[in-house]
């Protein structure tokens, strides 16, 4: 089994005040993730559910690119999109 690419989402600083990395794993094959892209399949798992929410909020981004603004409300709104799922 083919497993997808580690994601790093974002860093935390732990009490220490020295950075630590927080790595979110998103495990699929290959197949599975070009399924859940091209819309051929249901997610089946939260993993699977993750890779079609980042897939909805980048098609709103690569369709409305030119009617999204950069400010706090969009950037809710796609992450809101991420999450639907």
């Amino acid at each position: 089994l083919e497993f997808a690419k580690y994601d790093y989402l974002w860093r935390n600083h732990n009490n220490d005040d020295h950075e630590k990395d927080t790595v979110i794993c998103s495990f699929a094959s290959d197949k599975r993730i070009e399924e859940i892209v091209n819309q051929n399949s249901a997610p089946l798992n939260h993993d699977e559910e993750e890779i079609a929410g980042y897939r909805d909020a980048l098609s709103l981004i690569h369709t409305n690119h030119n009617n999204i603004s950069f400010n706090l409300d969009s950037v809710l709104n796609l992450h809101r999109v991420m999450l639907a799922r």
